[in-house]
């Protein structure tokens, strides 16, 4: 039995099913990330397929219907379309590389109203401020981590709890995670964390607002997120929109 079913929705992704239809996947409120296919949403005067569009914010209906991996998508309205991004092109980049990591590390149906907040909020301030895109997507990549169950703990050695220090030289081991300077010296080192690049993950992590960065130190830091995620979802194989140039 069918139910007709309206919430909030983010768009994730699209592509083309048949000649006439799209599916899409969404990030909704109230039922987490389902899929949805848009009957006659190819169709040149498709008001729903021209709407459903990634980065777009919905009101969607939809037939929900237990144990069918893909919805009917019946009608949508729209919220919100952040055109400032769509007209950046390092805004668009960040920003398809934060709802590719939603798409990959989300489990359909798994409702989560923080990452929904957080999601919505990351867009906004992608189109809002002038703040360096990159940065956007490493604070939202370390809360991504957190609510996806891989959070980056800094603040104690994993090994002998000691604080952490930023003036510190810090070993960093993928599987265990931050190292103080003496158990990095009994354990396998994946990295050596900088002071700068702590300190600059300590405030992605805090939420501060970062006045002055360097941008290699930000390359260091998507490097490390990659290979950080890397390890710890095997299928993961790094991030198809920021290779885009």
């Amino acid at each position: 039995m069918s139910r007709i079913q309206k919430t909030e929705a983010i768009v994730l992704s699209k592509l083309n099913y048949s000649d006439t239809s799209k599916i899409a996947h969404f990030y909704t409120k109230d039922f987490g990330k389902i899929s949805g296919i848009l009957k006659g949403g190819r169709t040149k005067n498709s008001k729903i397929g021209a709407m459903v569009d990634p980065l777009n914010i919905l009101e969607i209906v939809f037939y929900q219907k237990e144990n069918r991996d893909i919805q009917i998508v019946t009608n949508a309205e729209l919220i919100a379309f952040h055109p400032l991004i769509k007209e950046n092109f390092e805004k668009l980049k960040f920003s398809y590389a934060i709802i590719e990591l939603v798409n990959f590390l989300t489990i359909e149906s798994e409702v989560n109203l923080r990452l929904f907040s957080g999601i919505k909020k990351i867009l906004q301030n992608m189109n809002s401020t002038d703040e360096n895109p990159a940065l956007n997507y490493l604070r939202f990549f370390v809360f991504l981590m957190h609510e996806s169950g891989f959070e980056l703990q800094l603040n104690l050695c994993s090994e002998c709890d000691n604080e952490i220090k930023s003036f510190d030289v810090n070993g960093f081991n993928y599987e265990k995670g931050i190292l103080c300077p003496n158990c990095s010296q009994d354990h396998l080192i994946s990295l050596k964390l900088s002071r700068e690049l702590f300190d600059l993950l300590i405030c992605l992590k805090s939420g501060k607002k970062i006045l002055s960065y360097d941008e290699m130190l930000i390359k260091s830091a998507i490097k490390f997120s990659e290979n950080y995620l890397q390890h710890h979802h095997h299928e993961y194989k790094g991030s198809q929109s920021l290779k885009l140039e």
